[in-house]
């Protein structure tokens, strides 16, 4: 559950690039000043709910496990999710670290995100070029300084070819 609050919004944001990749292959030519768009279709409305749905998703996941860590006896849960590097004794792993600092900030991040993301289908209706839920999710819970620079890298990079998809 845990790793689902910061790879919901990438799962939603690779689906919604793939049905408009699909869309955009079917479409028929256009006049090259007319850029190819006439506003939002069929695929962009369903690319639109697919993104507000795994927004509000981590949403409800975060609030789940803020309940969890600081309401739960549980306290800090730390998941795994691979192995970077072993070398003897020494094992850096990608994980994430969920105390009670971070899932209050991941109510704070989803929560701002998820409104400005709802807010921005409509202001940005003509522009489907949007990654901004999982750029700002993934730099909060790293439990490492690798893993806080990775979400950094993850997050330049999907500013940038963002504008492609």
């Amino acid at each position: 559950m845990y790793a689902l609050i910061v790879f919901l919004p990438l799962i939603g944001f690779m689906i919604a690039g793939v049905i408009a990749l699909s869309q955009a292959h079917k479409a028929a030519p256009h006049a090259p000043e007319d850029h190819g768009h006439h506003g939002p279709g069929t695929g962009d409305k369903i690319a639109q709910y697919v993104t507000i749905a795994g927004m509000l998703a981590s949403l409800g996941l975060s609030v789940i496990a803020f309940a969890g860590v600081v309401g739960g006896s549980s306290g800090p849960v730390t998941v795994e999710l691979i192995p970077w590097i072993t070398s003897g004794d020494f094992i850096a792993s990608w994980a994430l670290r969920f105390d009670t600092l971070t899932v209050v900030m991941l109510i704070v991040v989803t929560g701002v995100s998820t409104m400005v993301h709802i807010y921005s289908v409509g202001y940005m209706s003509h522009d489907p070029h949007s990654a901004f839920g999982i750029r700002n999710r993934v730099r909060v819970p790293p439990r490492s300084r690798l893993s806080w620079s990775t979400g950094s890298v993850i997050s330049g990079l999907s500013s940038v070819f963002s504008p492609f998809m």
